[in-house]
């Protein structure tokens, strides 16, 4: 399957996971992981997947948060 990605210079991973629930019934789940974030990556994004049956499209916004390093508790 070949996955195209607009990263726009956005280190990340993609995991994939088949499971057939019966004969006619098979589930297919993908995870992308955003790796090496700062606070310039949080925004919205949109995926988008394809096949001979259509295509369907969802957002997320992804939220990077600062760890504050060195702070005294």
């Amino acid at each position: 399957m070949m996955v195209p990605i607009d990263s726009d210079g956005i280190d990340y991973t993609i995991s994939s996971t088949t499971r057939v629930l019966g004969s006619q019934n098979i589930e297919v789940t993908s995870t992308l992981t955003v790796l090496n974030t700062d606070m310039n990556d949080s925004g919205v994004y949109t995926c988008e997947a394809m096949n001979s049956l259509g295509s369907v499209n969802d957002t997320a916004e992804l939220i990077v948060q600062c760890e504050c390093l060195g702070r005294q508790h």
